[in-house]
């Protein structure tokens, strides 16, 4: 635990510009994912191109020993939707099932912490975002844009001057070294902590409520495409075909209404035609 991480160090305070509560809660979820211990029950989006650097660190072949209980999925695509079942599913502890090609399928109990590497944030379905996929989502946020010094910026507090040769420096003995001490440093650090992870850092609650925010096409919607006030009013099956056509989601009108009650909406009766419903107080402006 005491070898020097000089190079690990630099390389993480830059990317997280030396945010010092960031880097700390950063290097303990990363030592946290390699005990193969699930009960934090925390779902990871990195956040931006650093992530991907990261990434590219901690799985080296090379280290495949010691690295081997984070579950990296690919870079998603932009307009990408989070699976919310499969987050629950995938964080909470319990058996999943799934099979090999032409094989019966096999039950076992989850020992990964996911992460996800993206610069498109995957948007989350309008059904639901339900409390407890708020407190297992963390958001790291990655804010800097590494570039060439051609179109580097001084006036860009987010532009750093790109580095061509970090991979092949850090696949050096000395860097792979540094690297397992950072997160086994981690590790240790997440074993002594009474509380385990704790309670993320102000940069991740502020990227996971943004994501958030941004993720509910429900409430954005609404923000860019409604009226809201007394006196106004649209009809259930007007609003639910406009906010289909918009998020392009198939989602039913029972699920809508139970959606639009959470944003205060309550869905109420025609008086003059019993069978139909509208939304009071709002009034869908949605064009294509």
């Amino acid at each position: 635990m005491e070898y020097p991480t000089l190079r690990m160090d630099a390389f993480i305070g830059d990317i997280f510009n030396y945010d010092a509560k960031l880097v700390d809660y950063v290097r303990k979820l990363f030592g946290y994912a390699l005990n193969s211990h699930t009960r934090e029950e925390v779902f990871v989006l990195l956040l931006g191109k650093g992530g991907k650097v990261i990434i590219f660190l901690v799985s080296d072949p090379r280290l495949s020993g010691i690295v081997q209980r984070l579950a990296i999925t690919d870079e998603t695509a932009e307009g990408d939707q989070v699976d919310l079942g499969l987050v629950l599913a995938a964080t909470g502890g319990s058996s999943v099932k799934a099979r090999c090609l032409y094989i019966n399928s096999v039950e076992f109990v989850v020992t990964h912490t996911p992460f996800v590497q993206t610069n498109y944030p995957p948007a989350i379905s309008a059904t639901a975002i339900p409390d407890n996929v708020e407190r297992r989502l963390r958001a790291i946020p990655f804010p800097n844009t590494y570039v060439r010094a051609n179109a580097f910026d001084p006036t860009n507090a987010t532009h750093r001057l790109r580095d061509d040769h970090l991979k092949e420096r850090m696949k050096e003995e000395e860097s792979r070294r540094q690297i397992l001490t950072w997160l086994a440093r981690g590790s240790v650090e997440w074993y002594a902590s009474a509380e385990g992870l704790g309670s993320p850092p102000k940069a991740v609650k502020d990227a996971t409520d943004e994501y958030l925010r941004e993720a509910d096409k429900l409430q954005l919607f609404i923000d860019q495409h409604c009226e809201v006030g007394e006196g106004l009013s649209t009809l259930q099956i007007e609003f639910a075909a406009c906010f289909r056509q918009y998020s392009s989601e198939r989602i039913s009108n029972e699920e809508l209404m139970r959606k639009m009650a959470t944003k205060g909406f309550k869905r109420a009766k025609n008086n003059d035609s019993p069978r139909q419903f509208y939304y009071p107080r709002i009034r869908c402006s949605y064009t294509t």
